[in-house]
Formats: C-alpha cells, structure tokens, sequence
C-alpha cells in the first residue's frame, strides 16, 4: 500500500495497492470458484471502505489469476525449464549456450552453491557484483534493494533461498540469488563483474544450477522473461530451454474507484477514453498517475543514406574515427552492400550506428556488418550512467522490421562509451589487444619505451634513408605497387587487393585527411617504403602499407611509424594506433608493433542475432554449421 498524493475536499489520505517484484498474488488451499470470488468480493469492500483507488497484481505461473476481479493481462511470456534428463537438456541448448560453456571450463572457472545458513562474506559477494550489474544497467531505484533486504529474506527463509556464485580462481564473477519453492529453482536476481564478461561465466552458472536443481530433485527451472515480449533478454534465456513450453505471466490492473482515479488522471492531462485503453495493453503503466518520465524527450530513430545527412551527424559528433565516415563506407562497400547511419535522438542525447547492410542469398532477409576497422556506435550526451532502454528497443524493432538477422560490428577502443550504448543487445567480444602509442606524453617519453631492437633499426635507417610526405600521382602509384607486392609476398586474401580507383578516392577523400609517407633510399633515389595514415579528430590510424621484398632487411616501415608518431605528437593528436597482430593473435606482428609501445587497448566486437528463429534456420541449412568453427554469422562462413 503507498499513498496518492492527490489533494481531496474533506482531506481524505487516498492509497494504491501493489504487490511486491517477482510472482505473487493470493493463495488458495482447496478453494472452489465460489470461494475465490467471494474472496475477491470481500478485499474489493475493504479497498473501497480503506480509500484504496487503484489495485496492481503480479500473478505467479501458477493459475492463481482464475476468476480475479479486475482486468486480468497477459504480460510476458516467461521461459520455465524441465528439470529432466541432463543429456536431454545439454542437447536441446542453443549452439551458442553450449560453446559459451565450453569455453567457461576452458578458462578453468569454478561453481559453488550456498544455501541453509550463509555466510556474510557469500552475500558480500552476491550483492557486490547485484549493484555493480544494476549500476551498470543504469536500473530503476526500486531494483537498488538494501543488502539487509537479502539478509532478512535469508534469515526468514532458510530453506527457500540459495546463492549460486562462479569463481576465476578464487574471485567471484558471476552471481545468482535463487528462490526455492517446492519443486521450482527461480532465479531472482543477480549479474556478473563486467571485467569478466569475456569469461563467459553466465551460462555456466546457470548450466551448473541446473546440474544442482536436478540433483536435489527439482523439477523447474524459471529464468522468467524480458524488459519486453521477445526482446533480446528473453532470447537469451530461451536459449537455455528452447523446446520448453514458456509460462504466461499475468498481471491484474484494477480500479476500485473509478470517479477518483479519472479525477487524477485528468489533472494530469490524460482523456478518460484514453485512460481506459491503458488497461488493456501490458505495456502501458498501470497506475498511469505514477509513472515518471520527462515528456520533453520524444525518442526517434531513423536511417541516413545520404552524404549530407550523414556529416551533418558527424559535425555534431565530439569525436569519431574515419571508419565512420559517408565516404570510407562508400568505399568499402561491394556492390550489393549499402551503408546506413542509423541515427537515434532522446532528447539532447544523439547515437548514430554505421553499418553496411547486405542481401541474404535466396531469402528475403538481411545482414548487417561493420567495415573493416574500428567502427561501431557514436554519441553526444552520453555517460556511463546512461540507460540504453528505449535505445535497445528502437534498434531491436528497426532490424525486426526491415528483416535484418544479425549484426556484427567491430568496436574502436578510442571512443567512449560504446558498450554501454549496445549493452544487453547480443553480445560483446575480446579478441586481443591493439598497440596505441601515447601522443599525449613527449616525444623523447615515447622514445623511451622502444625496444632496442627498433632503435637499432630506426638508428640504421636514418643513415640510409629520408622519408617525404607526397599525393603526387607518380608516387601514389609506386606506393600501389609495392603495396601489391607486399600482399602477394604475405599470400593475402583477394578482397585486400584494392583496385587503384580505391586508393586515389580514399587519398582525395574531404571526409578525413590521409597523408602518405615514402622512405626514399639515399643512394639510389628509389622508393623502398610506404604507408597510408588516416587523421581524424584526436586519433592517427596506421591504415595500409607494403615494403619492397629487396629492402625488408633494414624494416623501413619502422622509420614511418617513428616520424608519424612525431608529426602526429607536434600536431597535437592523442592516438596511433598501429593494430594488432593477424587475426588478433599475439604473433610477430604483434610482437613488432608491441616494439613501439606498451599501451595496449583491448579490441572488442559486438555480435547480435535480431531474428533467432531465422538465424537458427539459416545456420542449420549452412554445411559449415559445425560447433567447433567460431564464426558469426556462421551461414556465411566460407573455407
């Protein structure tokens, strides 16, 4: 019961009734219909006599909604698990769920669960990670419930509570608090410590919750629903009982006096043929006069395809790379691909998406991708306290709707915020680090952290050799040249032999500003080296290079990076990022760039499936659908 602060003649203190989060509503015990209605009958009389205006229920999954007085909602459809054979479980998982396990136990991480007396260090934990994961998801305040609320519950409920908690090594990561009822496993509340996402402990807490419901013989495992019917959150619990039947959850929206309730709402502008609408939709917020929302945000989400459109989004950006750029994806794109900016506004807040949509061969469907680089979300306005509700449910409904299946972005490590941006929307990923030298710290500071190796080679270099800065087309052509006897001397795949139109459009581009540097060799005058380096705002990109096979001996492209990171540090920039190594991997172009600096940013993808169902069908007609090949979308992976 809570009090409406609504001022009435004679003075009166009017209230509401709501029952708690989670699964509530009456008991029965042997009760017929007649029973139940008369029950009903009798708490209406007593919220009529008590001024109480309006009625919220949270119905459990266990029909006691029969014969309920008011308007009776379906709301959201719940996943619940059998508990049965684990073999039958384990080969009923999503693909995804399996592999993520596998990879868990790779990573040698460990589960415990507590239940009867627990410790107060155990409930630390719990509710440590429970707040991280709740400040991280920017949740609403009733969600921030007091750590004496767990304790209670605990302490009240000995036998009806657990809490499960996966370890790497011996810090807890991953947490759920389980509520025990009779043959039923509900998973309350929890979360996981963001440092570890990349661990993949989530499913296998719960693939180990499951192993201890059906040794304590359990019969149902209830994970619940989403923010939304079949958003994102409810997807990836369904992936656990895929072939399970879901549970309807109900809720009952009910207005005791009716003469009040529409007083209250016209003082805050809603018609009485509106209210009444509302009670129907499980959507709409039930009591209408207590929901809070600032009505000056109108949120709006709209696809660019035009150049001018879209640099006009740029102009308004603080800080963008040029792999975000109208005409890098123009450039990028193959013929059947088109570029879109997807631009979002909440109020003074702006996200804008690039992607390079794509047909599905034979469907009617879509995919989207990034381009090659560091691309991925862009905002103004946004900050770690963000919360991406509306945004999630805006991009969810425009992939739904222009059948789009999934999306794959790679993300860059020098713009903020972008995984709070996309987080609970698919999944984020680290695949290696990336080798960023400092601009910010002095030139001789940076020199200091060269390994002797480079010094040695860049001291060589400078007695052999100059470099120059040129657009000349002579010389963008002998950069072409040795560029494609770089790539056929390292056997690169075809799609990295540019066409020459390709390199003159990037270098002419308005867009950002490429600037190519030559080393020339003393003696002979020929051009040994060269490299394409992309500027844009505060960051320097190391983007394409190639070395004649005659000169590789003496490394000249060390002698580009040393005088880019020079110029670069003059002209005030903060980033070079020189990449990573191939396919991520810790090898000896990672080793050679690493030569340069320490400052290591972590490469991350994100990987999300809009339409499950046709995602699954699609990799099941796929004869590279093997569990064993890390590719997504995995219908498009070709040998």
């Amino acid at each position: 019961m809570s009090r409406i602060n609504f001022p009435t003649i004679d003075d009166k203190a009017l209230f509401d009734a709501s029952s708690p989060y989670g699964y509530s509503g009456p008991l029965f015990n042997n009760a017929t219909e007649t029973d139940i209605r008369t029950f009903w009958s009798e708490v209406d009389k007593w919220y009529e006599k008590n001024n109480v205006i309006t009625e919220f229920v949270r119905f459990n999954l266990e029909d006691n909604n029969q014969y309920y007085s008011g308007k009776l909602v379906p709301s959201l459809s719940n996943v619940v698990g059998n508990l049965t054979n684990f073999d039958t479980i384990w080969g009923n998982f999503k693909q995804k769920v399996r592999n993520n396990y596998r990879n868990a136990e790779k990573n040698q991480l460990t589960f415990e669960i507590y239940s009867g007396i627990i410790s107060t260090q155990i409930i630390d934990s719990f509710y440590n990670i429970y707040i991280e994961t709740m400040k991280r998801k920017t949740a609403a305040k009733n969600f921030f419930y007091p750590k004496v609320y767990f304790e209670k519950l605990i302490s009240f409920n000995p036998n009806q509570i657990a809490i499960a908690v996966v370890y790497n090594k011996n810090t807890p990561i991953s947490t759920e608090f389980i509520i025990i009822n009779n043959n039923s496993l509900y998973s309350f509340l929890g979360g996981t410590s963001s440092d570890f996402f990349d661990l993949r402990s989530n499913e296998f807490l719960k693939i180990n919750v499951m192993k201890w419901g059906i040794e304590n013989n359990k019969k149902y495992y209830v994970l619940g629903g989403g923010r939304k019917n079949f958003d994102s959150l409810y997807q990836y619990k369904k992936a656990f009982f895929p072939k399970d039947k879901d549970k309807v959850f109900y809720t009952g929206r009910k207005i005791i006096n009716e003469k009040i309730y529409y007083e209250i709402l016209k003082n805050i502008e809603v018609k009485h043929s509106d209210a009444i609408k509302l009670l129907d939709n499980s959507t709409n917020f039930f009591p209408k006069y207590k929901e809070q929302k600032n009505n000056s945000k109108i949120n709006k989400l709209h696809a660019i395809t035009t150049k001018k459109e879209w640099q006009d989004v740029l102009n308004q950006v603080f800080n963008y790379d040029f792999y975000h750029t109208y005409d890098y994806h123009n450039l990028s794109k193959l013929k059947d691909e088109k570029a879109l900016l997807i631009k979002y506004t909440e109020g003074d807040i702006l996200i804008a998406l690039p992607i390079l949509v794509r047909k599905i061969n034979n469907t009617k469907y879509y995919d989207a991708t990034s381009v090659y680089g560091y691309a991925g979300p862009l905002q103004i306005n946004v900050n770690s306290s963000f919360n991406n509700n509306n945004y999630v449910v805006a991009l969810e409904q425009f992939f739904k709707k222009e059948n789009i299946v999934s999306v794959f972005s790679r993300l860059n490590p020098f713009i903020n915020y972008q995984e709070n941006l996309i987080n609970g929307l698919g999944q984020i990923i680290k695949l290696g680090n990336i080798v960023n030298i400092d601009l910010t710290k002095n030139i001789e500071e940076q020199r200091t952290i060269f390994s002797k190796t480079t010094k040695r080679y860049l001291n060589k270099c400078r007695k052999l050799c100059y470099t120059k800065k040129s657009k000349e087309k002579k010389d963008i052509n002998a950069f072409i040249e040795i560029y494609y006897e770089n790539m056929k001397r390292v056997n690169a795949k075809q799609n990295y032999f540019f066409s020459e139109e390709y390199f003159f459009n990037f270098i002419n581009s308005v867009d950002f500003k490429t600037e190519v540097l030559f080393v020339i060799h003393k003696e002979t005058e020929d051009i040994i080296c060269a490299a394409m380096m992309v500027k844009t705002n505060s960051i320097i990109q190391y983007h394409l290079s190639g070395t004649k096979t005659d000169y590789l001996s003496i490394s000249p492209i060390r002698l580009i990076i040393d005088e880019m990171r020079i110029r670069g540090t003059q002209d005030k920039y903060k980033y070079f990022n020189l990449g990573g190594g191939l396919g991520n991997r810790d090898d000896e172009l990672f080793k050679f760039k690493s030569s340069f600096s320490k400052d290591f940013k972590q490469f991350k993808i994100w990987q999300y499936i809009a339409l499950p169902d046709i995602y699954d069908k699609l990799s099941e007609e796929s004869v590279y659908s093997s569990e064993d090949i890390n590719f997504f979308p995995i219908y498009r992976y070709q040998k």
